[in-house]
């Protein structure tokens, strides 16, 4: 099956009017590898098939054929071609590498072998090897007449991108680490720099002088990096494939075999041409619907083919496959006039050399401009310094008779005349009155001066007072205490009279005397003397009815026994002092329940001392 020779009609995903390729892939085309000797195109898709066409040129015109294809487990993400153009080596996500030889027409066969699915694959002429780089964080390379890796070289990370340049290979990984081989020892890493771009590292692309590479990042720029140290002043980097503020990834970077050029697409849908040395942009295309997800050039550099679909970039849940179709297209780079590019090209150089000569006058004009006014500045510094007081008087005098005489000598001769008064009258000759605005002309409009402003007084210094008298803290005031009012004392209860007390019991001890409370001493007044009445001496319980002697009723306080037919002793107490509160009356406190099961010794010990409480005894 053959495909038309015109153009296809312009539509959303194809906007360039660019040759497309029948039949399509029914998914995204994830790599495509032209053969090295003929116009035979190979595309691996997601779809788990490779496809191959066989492509004409006549006239102008192009013509594709459809050949044959295989199939894989899983999707098919990378593909190659021996230098011999006879076989192909397509490798994806069942983690295995096949060979197909397609001018045999022999069957695939499985060559290599990874631990996880890999992306990236080359074949190496010198060496005939291949090698495979996986996201099994290794770098294995393979004779395909064995089962076993040649060589297995461990990388920092994933294997992201990988190119190959007869003995130049240069090794993306997903830590943004860029590994360079030299495949004539390929066992040794030559040389390991970190990615100038600040982003994941997506593609690569050598030089086809094999002195450096191009790297194209995920944030939509492309770094032109030297892999000699004394080529470091020729790297740098360029924004591309972006529309206002969003950035698109570059998918793919080729250059042309003959030309020197390159060419970039992006996921925004354009692919552009650039120029290397002069690090502009050649050409670019118009926008496609959907992202260009991969691209490359024919042996020749006459054919330029890239694919157009969903790059999965947005993940699976955003993936429309009734909206995102896939398309294969091939331009002619004579349409982009690559060819006639290297006479703009040089007219750019030349331009851009007179752009930095014009430059480079400038700096130094400013240089010189900055120099002859430092030093007019140091001069003029210098001849301020000269003290014009060194002047003697008659110096000052010859000057200043000189400037009169030089004046004189210069209107002597010379005949004044007023040019108004000489055109009105036409004569020579000068105005009655003067000529300079005044009371006296009447034609000039006069303004008498305005009074000289009075000069402001001058402020008198305020007079300077002594720094104030900052009083010191008064000494701390010890607070008076506060008389205490009396305490409220439950009324005695009635007396009851009681049977006569029994003798003492020699067994039970008569308690100690209580200790008498402590006593605050002040100068004036002494304290007056307080007697205390006898202690109570508590009565034993009488016997219990019905000989039950196992609980007994708590004991009997009495009263003090009395002083025979005598009254009771009265204290006197002497007057209150005026600067004292009165004292309250004598007031006895009552006693304390005892328990019953208690002895007579804990019973006495719990018995609290009596005395008068006084506001006087607690001051």
């Amino acid at each position: 099956m053959s495909t038309s020779g015109d153009k296809a009609t312009s539509s959303t995903n194809n906007p360039n009017n660019s040759y497309e390729i029948t039949p399509p892939a029914t998914d995204s085309i994830s790599s495509l590898s032209f053969s090295p000797k003929a116009d035979i195109l190979v595309a691996t898709s997601w779809d788990c098939q490779v496809r191959c066409w066989e492509i004409t040129r006549s006239d102008g015109s192009i013509a594709s054929e459809p050949k044959v294809s295989m199939s894989h487990d899983q999707p098919v993400l990378c593909s190659a071609w021996k230098d011999d153009g006879t076989t192909v080596f397509t490798g994806g996500c069942d983690k295995q590498a096949k060979m197909w030889p397609l001018l045999s027409g022999a069957q695939p066969s499985t060559v290599a072998m990874h631990d996880a699915p890999f992306n990236q694959i080359a074949w190496i002429p010198g060496m005939n090897l291949l090698v495979t780089g996986s996201w099994d964080k290794t770098l294995k390379y393979w004779d395909t007449r064995q089962g076993t890796p040649v060589h297995t070289q461990q990388l920092p990370d994933k294997c992201y991108a990988l190119t190959v340049k007869e003995s130049l290979m240069v090794v993306g990984t997903s830590d943004r680490n860029l590994l360079v081989f030299d495949l004539k020892n390929p066992q040794i890493e030559l040389k390991r720099i970190e990615s100038p771009l600040k982003d994941q590292t997506r593609c690569l692309a050598a030089f086809p002088d094999q002195k450096g590479f191009l790297v194209g990042s995920i944030g939509g720029i492309i770094g032109v990096h030297h892999i000699d140290d004394a080529q470091v002043s020729k790297n740098y980097t360029s924004k591309c494939h972006r529309i206002r503020n969003t950035i698109f990834s570059i998918t793919s970077l080729n250059f042309h075999p003959i030309h020197g050029t390159y060419t970039s697409t992006g996921s925004d849908g354009t692919f552009s041409f650039w120029d290397k040395d002069s690090k502009a942009r050649l050409k670019a295309s118009s926008k496609c619907g959907q992202p260009i997800t991969c691209s490359t050039f024919n042996h020749d550099g006459a054919m330029f083919a890239y694919a157009v679909g969903y790059d999965w970039s947005k993940g699976a849940e955003n993936h429309k496959p009734n909206e995102a179709k896939t398309s294969l297209y091939l331009h002619l780079p004579e349409e982009f006039s690559i060819k006639e590019e290297d006479n703009v090209t040089k007219e750019h150089k030349e331009m851009m050399k007179a752009k930095q000569l014009l430059v480079v006058g400038l700096l130094l004009s400013l240089l010189l401009l900055i120099i002859h006014t430092t030093e007019s500045i140091s001069d003029y510094e210098v001849k301020s310094n000269v003290n014009v007081e060194a002047l003697t008087v008659e110096e000052q005098k010859q000057s200043n008779r000189g400037r009169r005489s030089s004046g004189s000598s210069r209107n002597r001769g010379r005949r004044s005349c007023d040019p108004l008064y000489q055109y009105l009258f036409d004569t020579c000759g000068h105005w009655p009155f003067p000529t300079t605005p005044s009371p006296e002309n009447p034609f000039l409009p006069f303004q008498p001066p305005r009074p000289p402003p009075r000069p402001r007084p001058r402020p008198r210094p305020s007079p300077r007072l002594p720094p104030p008298l900052v009083p010191s803290p008064p000494p701390p005031l010890r607070p008076r205490p506060s008389p205490c009012p009396p305490p409220l004392m439950p009324s005695p209860p009635p007396l009851v009279p009681s049977p006569p007390p029994p003798p003492p019991s020699p067994l039970v001890p008569s308690p100690p005397p209580p200790s008498p409370p402590p006593f605050f001493f002040f100068p004036s007044p002494p304290p007056p003397v307080i007697v205390f009445p006898p202690p109570l001496v508590p009565s034993p319980p009488p016997p219990l009815p019905g000989g039950d002697q196992t609980t007994q009723p708590p004991p009997l306080w009495l009263p003090p026994p009395p002083f025979g037919d005598e009254t009771p002793p009265v204290f006197s107490l002497p007057p209150p002092l005026d600067e004292f509160p009165p004292m309250p009356p004598i007031t006895w406190l009552p006693p304390p329940d005892v328990p019953a099961q208690t002895s007579s010794a804990e019973a006495f010990d719990q018995i609290p001392p009596l005395f008068m409480e006084s506001p006087l005894l607690k001051r």
